[in-house]
């Protein structure tokens, strides 16, 4: 099972938990450190969760239910009111009616929770370009850098130059969400620069991407609102952030036509 299916059962699952149990507070608190779009979902979901638990607790049918129950011929007296619209409604019916409920439930968890692939990426690059990085290795030019860094990673490292002006400093094996990336640390004429080699395929990203900017949303980012550059080409993505817009700038039109 992926981490991210795990974490989507893992926030349903709390979602549904009394107030009072000690886990659903556990879960709202590791949301609440992620912010941003997890939080929002997290909300979206105690929402309708509490909706339903009202709604059983005082036994009315969903809205419009009842109507749309009239409609069905049965040899019982006409159905006048909710309450015997729940009574008489048959149990094949209820049970069609709660797979339809928990179907399309799990289709809004799904499509809210797995937000725009570079959005994600591209907060967790922010956030981790906000870290502070040691360095496993150190060089000043692009290929020796990849040179010294490549026995830290289980993947082929490639470090292309990031244009004039923007020289490698040094780099290390990273975590970028659950995955393994090729952390490199930069420094450019207005500040410092992170840049991460992906796999395209750990986070639903194209492999070949044409350079694109793009400015992280959510909470966490509104602190620090930097823009991460992506760009790929075959089997590798590349992102980078920087402290300074130029910088980001310089390496953009650095790239080309890539």
């Amino acid at each position: 099972m992926s981490a991210q299916r795990k974490w989507l059962e893992e926030l349903g699952e709390a979602a549904t938990l009394p107030a009072s149990d000690p886990r659903r507070a556990e879960m709202e608190a590791r949301v609440q450190a992620r912010g941003g779009q997890a939080l929002a979902h997290w909300q979206a979901l105690i929402a309708e969760d509490a909706a339903w638990r009202g709604a059983l607790r005082v036994g009315e049918a969903p809205e419009g239910l009842a109507d749309r129950l009239r409609a069905i011929p049965e040899q019982n007296a006409p159905v006048t009111t909710a309450s015997a619209v729940l009574a008489r409604t048959p149990r094949w019916l209820w049970a069609g009616v709660a797979v339809v409920a928990v179907g399309v439930l799990v289709v809004l968890i799904a499509g809210a929770l797995h937000p725009n692939p570079i959005q994600e990426v591209a907060l967790l690059a922010l956030n981790d370009h906000l870290d502070t990085h040691s360095q496993d290795v150190h060089a000043d030019e692009p290929a020796e850098l990849a040179r010294r860094l490549q026995s830290h990673l289980p993947f082929p490292v490639e470090v292309p130059s990031l244009g004039e002006g923007i020289v490698p400093v040094g780099g290390r094996k990273c975590t970028l969400g659950s995955h393994i990336v090729a952390f490199t640390a930069w420094q450019g004429r207005g500040g410092r620069l992170s840049m991460v080699q992906l796999k395209p395929a750990d986070f639903g990203l194209a492999a070949n991407m044409a350079p694109r900017v793009v400015r992280p949303e959510g909470d966490a980012a509104r602190a620090h609102p930097l823009d991460v550059l992506f760009f790929g080409n075959g089997e590798y993505v590349w992102v980078v952030v920087a402290d300074d817009a130029q910088d980001l700038r310089r390496v953009r039109d650095s790239l080309g036509n890539i």
